[in-house]
């Protein structure tokens, strides 16, 4: 994905390695510890250690292994919890700067959206890229009928003047598509949808 400025190359709006190294982080972060072989049936989680070396990230001393008898354990240290720190405050900053500079951007990716023949759309994601793009959704046409979020904390808040809902609720809204809005969990949640509502809804991701 590119903006106006060809010579522009998003760190954190781009499947880079520094993005897939933040979003391990703060899953570490999260979880206190991942045990391999992996457990858990988080494909999002599953996705991460496959983009990600975890040898350089011991090398940074950003994460440690800690072995018991045949099962290891991966750890935050304190260097990670710092770059983790680092990685949001860059983060914030590169969306200050994609705000700012990339309205084609924006409008590329809305745009490429429209094309499929959305018009009600529930968006996936009460995050700040979501409330990014609402200027884009509007300029074409796409009107936001509601955001689902899994966070139960934010269910009966407002975006932007929209509704934040279980997914549950979708149904006492005109939506005829739902868009994966933040970049995070993209996959995890777009796979999470297309199961759930099981054709009953177009279902399309933002970012690619």
């Amino acid at each position: 994905m590119k903006t106006s400025n060809e010579s522009q190359r998003w760190k954190y709006f781009e499947h880079t390695k520094r993005f897939y190294e933040f979003q391990l982080l703060a899953r570490l972060d999260e979880l206190r510890q991942i045990s391999l072989p992996l457990e858990s049936t988080d494909l999002n989680l599953a996705t991460l250690l496959q983009r990600i070396t975890i040898h350089e990230l011991i090398e940074k001393d950003f994460i440690q292994k800690l072995i018991e008898g045949e099962n290891h354990k991966l750890v935050l240290t304190k260097n990670g919890a710092v770059g983790l720190k680092k990685h949001y405050i860059d983060y914030q900053l590169e969306l200050i700067a994609l705000q700012k500079h990339s309205e084609l951007f924006f409008r590329d990716l809305v745009s490429r959206i429209k094309q499929f023949g959305c018009e009600n759309i529930a968006l996936y994601g009460a995050s700040d890229t979501t409330l990014s793009f609402f200027k884009y959704f509007a300029d074409n046409d796409l009107h936001v009928q509601c955001i689902i979020d899994d966070d139960v904390s934010k269910h009966g808040n407002k975006v932007n003047g929209v509704d934040v809902v279980d997914a549950s609720r979708l149904p006492n809204y005109p939506v005829d598509s739902v868009i994966i809005s933040t970049i995070e969990y993209q996959e995890e949640l777009f796979v999470k949808a297309s199961e759930s509502f099981q054709g009953k809804y177009h279902v399309y991701r933002l970012f690619y």
